[in-house]
Order: structure tokens, then sequence, then C-alpha cells
């Protein structure tokens, strides 16, 4: 019983981790786009 219950904790720090480093990712792809969409306004 104790040994998975410490099972399902690993696995919800997992599905965090994996939640938390998909968000940053988004944002991360959110800000590249946001920088090339500038650079294309401004050298027009």
């Amino acid at each position: 019983m104790f040994k998975n219950e410490h099972n399902h904790s690993k696995i919800g720090q997992f599905l965090t981790h994996l939640r938390t480093g998909f968000q940053s990712n988004l944002e991360f792809v959110n800000f590249m786009t946001l920088t090339k969409k500038n650079q294309y306004v401004s050298s027009k």
C-alpha cells in the first residue's frame, strides 16, 4: 500500500513536470513567433 502511494506521487510529480515543460515550450514558441513577426514588420 505504501509502495503504491509512493509510486503514485512519483507519477504525479512526473506529470506536473511534463505539464510545466509543455507550458514553457508553448511560451517559447509564442515568443519566437512574436519576435519573427516584429522583425518582419520592422524590416518592411
